[in-house]
């Protein structure tokens, strides 16, 4: 396969894969509009989302509570208000990302995989994986500990069978790797462009 036909399947591929990122950035804008709008909405409909606390899911685990064990909406208040919170911080950081691939994307859909923008786009991209993952990290901490304050765990358990109750927070490295890969690349497209610059003097 001769370099114009590489340069044709590369401009097709770009194409199809900016419509999927526009796509799925307007489902991530539209997610966080209406997590917002429900932010609001707890305050007006509290009691009937109360009924839909009676469950707590621990890992692949759901307890069903009973009746007598179910929160009052003032105290499942600050946990619902943070997951809408968490929910809208997400889908707009994955909005953006999308936003910044499309921007990567841009040059090559013109033929032109080493474009000035691209390094810069990657190194974009990697900060806010890394931040994108702090944040998940945060709430992800913050949430586990308004939902021991929300449920009384202990008194959901078999006291004479259980000693006690512990939670611990886990930490996934992922996102950092994933940073270090796309700054890598950051790096491998930037010397690229530095030598289809000199092809492009020399010619």
């Amino acid at each position: 396969m001769n370099q114009k036909e590489n340069q044709s399947r590369m401009i097709s591929m770009s194409a199809k894969m900016d419509t999927i990122l526009k796509i799925f950035g307007g489902f991530c804008l539209a997610g966080a509009i209406v997590a917002a709008i429900f932010i609001p909405l707890t305050f007006i409909f509290g009691d009937g989302i109360v009924a839909d606390a009676a469950s707590i899911e621990l890992g692949s685990v759901k307890l069903e509570l009973a009746e007598g064990a179910i929160p009052e909406f003032a105290q499942l208040r600050p946990m619902i208000l943070l997951g809408l919170i968490s929910a809208v911080i997400m889908c707009l950081i994955l909005w953006y990302g999308v936003k910044v691939i499309r921007g990567i994307i841009a040059p090559m859909k013109e033929g032109k995989p080493f474009d000035e923008s691209v390094p810069a786009g990657l190194r974009k991209l990697g900060v806010l994986v890394l931040i994108g993952g702090t944040a998940l990290q945060v709430l992800n901490a913050v949430s586990t500990s308004v939902s021991l304050r929300v449920y009384d765990i202990e008194n959901l358990v078999n006291t004479a069978a259980v000693k006690s109750v512990e939670m611990n927070l886990d930490f996934h490295a992922g996102y950092i790797i994933l940073a270090a890969v796309l700054f890598l690349l950051s790096t491998i497209f930037r010397y690229g462009q530095q030598l289809q610059q000199e092809s492009d003097e020399t010619l």
